[in-house]
């Protein structure tokens, strides 16, 4: 279960939120099992937290552009439809996470895993895809326009 102080301060508002990890350094926020769906993440610092737990985390639908999920464990995690524009995913565990229909232009998901992810339909326009693995990873009518795909692992992908 999510840490309640760690869920206050989210609510409290991007601003709010990146002062309290910058001033937390220590501390990694438990949001494990939240549901976040549809919550407005933009802009947040969520680098580094394990969203992995009993439930996944739930962030359909979420607004989470320019967002910094960096290092952080992703596995299970529902995205779907989640606004990821400009996200920067780099070094991510992302295990059969489902960004089904999401929009990840001009994100950087650097050296992260998206082994046996859905992403069918999702948008990767001008994405950096550097050493992504897509392992078993279902990208069936993805757009990948303009994206650095460059040492990426397709091994498996179903098209």
């Amino acid at each position: 279960m999510a840490n309640a102080e760690h869920l206050f301060e989210l609510n409290k508002g991007a601003e709010s939120w990146n002062r309290w990890r910058a001033d937390n350094k220590k501390v990694i926020p438990d949001l494990q099992n939240a549901d976040l769906s549809y919550h407005d993440l933009r802009w947040y610092n969520l680098g580094g937290i394990d969203f992995y737990g009993i439930k996944p985390v739930n962030l359909k639908g979420a607004n989470l552009s320019y967002a910094n999920i960096s290092e952080a464990v992703l596995s299970e995690a529902n995205l779907m439809g989640a606004n990821m524009a400009y996200v920067t995913i780099i070094n991510s565990q992302c295990k059969d996470t489902n960004v089904k229909g999401s929009n990840l232009t001009g994100g950087n998901l650097t050296n992260s895993g998206f082994y046996g992810a859905n992403m069918m339909e999702a948008n990767f326009t001008n994405c950096d895809c550097t050493n992504v693995v897509f392992v078993n990873a279902n990208i069936r009518n993805a757009v990948f326009s303009n994206t650095i795909t460059t040492g990426a692992d397709f091994t498996g992908a179903t098209t």
